[in-house]
């Protein structure tokens, strides 16, 4: 399964303590977005057939008013992983490299 080209809606949580949700952008491994607090740029690759990927993900704030979803945290990376699956959804898996006691899980829905 490869990763459709468009918009997507997004949502995220850490752990259960906190959510949210975004737009971005994905166009030939290049992902783009935000939400109301935060900007999202970053990169990925399919690494299999059966629709695997891997990416890295910057996020950095840019509304002051807005609470990190990750306390503490207003400019940090974020190292991807997880599945496209069928009907346009992205089901990842953020990471900190050594903070990986954090994570948010990510779900993606193809809009357009």
């Amino acid at each position: 399964m490869q990763v459709r080209n468009g918009l997507y809606s997004v949502r995220f949580e850490n752990a259960g303590v906190d959510y949210g949700t975004g737009v971005i952008a994905i166009k030939n491994g290049a992902l783009n977005g935000g939400d109301a607090g935060f900007l999202y740029q970053g990169s990925f690759t399919s690494v299999s057939d059966a629709g695997e990927i891997r990416g890295r993900v910057k996020v950095v704030r840019w509304n002051a008013a807005v609470v990190s979803v990750i306390p503490g945290l207003n400019d940090y990376q974020l190292n991807l992983s997880g599945q496209a699956v069928d009907g346009g959804i992205l089901r990842l898996k953020g990471s900190m490299q050594g903070a990986e006691h954090i994570v948010l899980m990510i779900e993606a829905v193809h809009r357009a």
